[in-house]
């Protein structure tokens, strides 16, 4: 079965409609004859979703995994679950990062939305505490229990109006499910075709191989002779944009042996170059044997991106600056300061070196916003800046957050 739109952890069909929730709806949630694997139910019989947990933050790009230890209650390995432990038995440790590898609990459902029944039935993913868990108060609320019952059936039944609360990070809507009314379904559905409609919610994971997954988990690859090198030319870049969180998470994971402690370091920008200092000098040696004596390394050039300040020339010759858009192959839609669009090559347009507009606002003191790893927002006060890196107070913590990932509380 073909993976859907790249996910990391899901296996769909490209045929099959994912939901994805924008604001209040009213849903009709259908069950499904259990396959294999389901925690809560047994095979051959019918239920309402389909739990399971992924890790977060994975890898280079940070994606989500499916965790081979809970998807077979225990009886497969998982190299982040060890590491975790590993991390958990030393007193020493992290404990934000521990927290940070432990598996996150999601679930599937089956629903059809009333409001767009044209899409047929869709698959819902999504995390348990922002709608599972409530859903879960009301079922089994005694007061509850025996209008609810049969709540979930393809003949009677009820549907779910969701009442939900908009949140925003970086300009991004997201939202939480806040409030479940049951009300009576308006039509029944035949069981003989919705049993046949969509995926068996038990046979959409992607659980990867122990070692496939270390490999990812440590960011480890292979070179064209099948050599195993630990670094790549891309993790030079991404140390300099690591919170202090990230870099010492990258530390661990590589074993990175540093010239003095890290306590000694007196700024996260200071520690991140010592890291570099060790990769490139590991980049050299896997190296040495591909390169000539005289090569040097090109230079880094910064990458053009929606939201990015820019500098091109127009028709007319008159240098203008502004904002890109929109980018669509090798041409990105630009904004210049006066307000009118303009297409052009990105191999024409240049950065200039004007600070992102929200980054500028954000100073020490300033209120601001942020979403965690579980989805969850937080608020909090600026108390310190340091380069990248902003030292947040929210009520007896302090966090360290990257300014690209915090929002102006207005």
């Amino acid at each position: 079965m073909a993976s859907l739109y790249g996910s990391t952890y899901l296996n769909l069909s490209k045929d099959t409609p994912q939901f994805e929730l924008k604001g209040k709806v009213l849903l009709d949630f259908l069950p499904y004859e259990v396959g294999k694997g389901n925690p809560f139910a047994d095979p051959g019989s019918f239920h309402y979703e389909r739990t399971f947990w992924v890790h977060k933050g994975i890898g280079p790009d940070g994606r989500a995994y499916c965790c081979p230890r809970e998807m077979s209650r225990g009886r497969l390995p998982c190299p982040i679950c060890e590491k975790r432990q590993e991390l958990r038995d030393d007193p020493n440790a992290d404990e934000k990062l521990i927290d940070a590898l432990k598996p996150k609990r999601r679930q599937l459902f089956k629903i059809i939305d009333t409001n767009n029944r044209s899409k047929g039935v869709q698959v819902w993913d999504f995390s348990y505490h922002m709608f599972g868990e409530l859903l879960v108060e009301y079922l089994t609320d005694e007061n509850n229990a025996e209008k609810l019952k049969d709540w979930c059936e393809f003949e009677g039944g009820m549907s779910l109006r969701l009442g939900t609360k908009e949140k925003k990070f970086n300009g991004r809507p997201y939202y939480e499910v806040t409030r479940i009314e049951f009300e009576d379904r308006r039509r029944d559905y035949d069981p003989n075709k919705m049993l046949t409609e969509g995926p068996c919610l038990d046979d959409c994971f992607r659980v990867l191989p122990y070692d496939d997954l270390k490999k990812v988990f440590l960011q480890t690859s292979e070179d064209a002779e099948g050599n195993k090198t630990k670094f790549k030319e891309t993790d030079v870049k991404a140390i300099r944009d690591m919170t202090d969180k990230e870099l010492h998470k990258f530390i661990i994971m590589n074993d990175i042996d540093l010239p003095q402690d890290e306590s000694d370091y007196d700024t996260t920008e200071d520690l991140a170059e010592a890291v570099i200092e060790v990769v490139k000098e590991s980049l050299s040696g896997d190296n040495a044997d591909k390169k000539p004596k005289n090569s040097k390394e090109p230079e880094e050039s910064a990458k053009i991106e929606e939201g990015s300040e820019v500098k091109w020339t127009n028709d007319d010759g008159d240098d203008v600056t502004g904002t890109v858009t929109e980018i669509k192959g090798k041409k990105a839609t630009v904004e210049d300061t006066d307000g009118n669009e303009e297409t052009v090559l990105l191999k024409d347009l240049a950065l200039t070196e004007v600070e992102p507009k929200e980054s500028a606002k954000i100073e020490e003191g300033s209120e601001v916003k942020w979403i965690d790893e579980d989805d969850d927002e937080h608020e909090g006060s600026i108390e310190k800046i340091k380069g990248k890196i902003a030292m947040v107070k929210e009520g007896k913590k302090t966090y360290e957050i990257k300014l690209s990932e915090l929002e102006l509380n207005e």
